[in-house]
């Protein structure tokens, strides 16, 4: 082989190569917060890792993009979030992310999702506190993952925008896995609250209005409407009436918010205080997060109601 054709048949070869490796680079999948991030993890294991974007000692409700996070987004093949009600500090950047993005807003696209509203005492104040979707929609609860029933329909959807990096078989083996893990979770869980179902507890926020109706719980009141901006007196007093009219038996904290306000409405209605975290602030990022979050969940909410 004479020299000049050597060299360029190593050349052409090297190109190909390299184009050959970068073909099957796998794809970048940014994910909002830590729950969906976990279903998407176990979604794409062996495939690839999704980014995530809020941790979860941070709430979505305030977080602020990093330049970083802004790379990621507009390098992504795909961007999973709930959507503007829940990440409004996401909705500027989705809006302006190159074509080739594939951008999912699981709370107006996942087929099957149940959908529920936010309760009408908190509709109006937390109307300011989020940046809202389609007209006629603004009251839209975004927690929807506290539903496994939910991150089935999610799962499954995920799935389905998967589909298109390939790799079938190992993706419809990790699909029927964790379907099959959801639906024993959620069968736990039933199980595990059924004995407390009917004690009354308070939250931070309203943001467990899935998590309710899904095992037949017992909300008597929201601490704050915006967990950011406090509550009036005028709502705390409504409360406290909610509270004695209802015999609650616990308070509920949020890690991303602090404990003192609990801490002392606790003390001052003699009700036992604990923390619910649905962002999982203490369990690592992954494909079981999901799993973990929901079961702490769970298990908190049982041990501060048993008797």
């Amino acid at each position: 082989m004479r020299p000049v054709f050597r060299l360029a048949f190593g050349v052409a070869l090297a190109w190909c190569l390299g184009f050959g490796s970068a073909m099957a680079a796998p794809p970048l999948v940014v994910v909002s917060i830590k729950p969906i991030h976990s279903l998407a993890a176990s979604l794409l294991e062996g495939i690839a890792e999704p980014l995530l974007l809020v941790d979860g000692a941070q709430s979505p409700h305030s977080f602020a993009m990093r330049p970083s996070s802004s790379r990621a987004l507009n390098n992504a093949d795909v961007v999973v979030w709930i959507g503007p009600e829940l990440e409004g500090f996401l909705a500027k950047s989705v809006s302006v992310l190159p074509d080739q993005v594939r951008v999912v807003s699981l709370l107006h696209d996942t087929p099957g999702l149940e959908r529920l509203h936010l309760d009408e005492d908190d509709h109006d104040a937390a109307h300011d506190h989020h940046n809202h979707g389609a007209a006629g929609e603004e009251d839209l609860d975004p927690h929807i993952w506290l539903s496994p029933a939910n991150a089935r329909a999610i799962a499954a959807h995920l799935a389905d925008v998967f589909s298109a990096f390939g790799n079938a078989d190992r993706l419809s083996a990790n699909a029927e896995a964790l379907d099959r893990q959801l639906a024993e979770l959620d069968r736990t869980i039933a199980q595990q609250l059924a004995a407390v179902s009917e004690r009354p507890f308070v939250v931070l926020h309203p943001a467990y209005n899935y998590w309710v109706k899904a095992y037949g719980l017992q909300q008597a009141g929201v601490i704050s409407p915006n967990p950011e901006q406090g509550a009036s007196a005028s709502h705390i007093a409504d409360l406290r009436q909610s509270i004695a009219k209802q015999s609650a038996f616990c308070i509920f904290a949020e890690p991303q918010f602090g404990n003192r306000k609990v801490q002392a409405l606790a003390q001052q209605l003699n009700l036992r205080a604990g923390i619910l975290d649905p962002l999982g602030a203490d369990i690592a990022a992954g494909p079981k997060a999901y799993l973990a979050i929901l079961g702490a969940m769970a298990a908190a909410l049982s041990d501060c109601l048993a008797q």
